[in-house]
């Protein structure tokens, strides 16, 4: 319990440190006039947008566990996305919102291993197509003659998920026999078990590539519709960014933010966002408004699963234990 409450107490001066930063470099002068101006139509369109794109997750989410059999009502995948969604506000990473959406999955009849590698499986498409999503841009810009916008470590950043995708082919033909060794070790013995049947269930998803395909389309929707809304973020704003830039800022936005070194990625998120943003041609002041209306936007979108969690909240913190 003290490692845990010293770990969040670090994120969170962590969070507090590059808010602070931040704030300390903004003119409230010229903040003052953005914010009072703001367009609501294109706020509310925009927020719209983040509620379908939610609805478009939970589906994506169900059409991988119909392809294992597993009968989870879609009613109650909402439900749950919602909820998890909300709590992961408070974590440091994505990873624990998913790890409690495969525990609550498993309680529909659901069994781990294709709970967990539903999970898994949603996430790394979803990697690899927010990816795509920016190099495709990278190559428009290049193109364009505007490549001195990227830096390396930001396509670095671009090219780690396909960089993972060709670990795991390499790999996954040796993964039985990793497996096996693996079992041998005192700690990892103990959930041998479990890796086996996540990495069976994982890689029997290569029998269901209509599935797979129907995803990796949902996916670039998804992200498309995001991208789209924290472009009427800035419309609503009165500021001019190139959706092209966007297609690469946000992607980089959402790698950073699953690091976790803050809470709910708060900080990290803004800090993240004022400094590509800026790089885009925004001034200090224009690039936080855009970055705070998407935070109003991503927390008010989650707000009806902290509805759902005071009324159904016991399954979840369980699965925080």
């Amino acid at each position: 319990m003290k490692r845990k409450s010293l770990a969040f107490t670090l994120r969170m001066g962590l969070s507090a440190g590059i808010l602070y930063l931040l704030l300390s470099r903004l003119d409230y002068g010229q903040l003052r006039y953005l914010l009072p101006n703001l367009v609501v139509p294109f706020f509310l369109l925009g927020f719209t947008l983040f509620l379908i794109d939610r609805g478009l997750m939970s589906y994506r989410w169900q059409v991988l566990l119909k392809s294992k059999g597993a009968g989870v009502p879609f009613g109650e995948i909402v439900r749950i996305y919602f909820m998890t969604s909300f709590l992961g506000m408070f974590v440091p990473s994505s990873v624990a919102p998913d790890a409690m959406r495969a525990y609550l999955a498993s309680k529909y009849g659901c069994s781990a291993a294709i709970a967990m590698t539903s999970v898994f499986v949603d996430r790394f498409i979803g990697f690899l197509t927010l990816a795509a999503v920016a190099l495709g841009s990278c190559g428009v810009l290049a193109m364009k003659g505007e490549s001195e916008l990227l830096s390396a470590p930001m396509v670095i950043l671009i090219l780690a998920p396909f960089a993972a995708l060709l670990v795991w082919l390499f790999l996954h033909r040796f993964m039985v026999g990793i497996l096996r060794r693996l079992a041998g070790f005192p700690y990892v013995s103990r959930i041998h078990g479990v890796l086996q049947d996540f990495y069976e269930s994982m890689v029997s998803y290569w029998d269901h590539g209509s599935d797979l395909l129907r995803i990796t389309a949902l996916c670039f929707v998804s992200h498309l519709l995001f991208i789209v809304t924290v472009y009427l973020m800035t419309l609503s704003l009165n500021l001019s960014v190139s959706m092209v830039h966007l297609c690469i800022f946000v992607p980089l936005v959402s790698f950073v933010t699953m690091v976790p070194v803050s809470v709910g990625g708060l900080g990290i998120q803004e800090g993240a966002y004022v400094y590509l943003l800026m790089r885009g041609g925004l001034t200090v002041q224009e690039a936080f408004a855009v970055a705070l209306l998407v935070r109003v936007v991503t927390t008010l979108g989650c707000l009806p699963g902290g509805v759902l969690y005071l009324t159904r909240g016991f399954e979840v913190r369980r699965a925080m234990e």
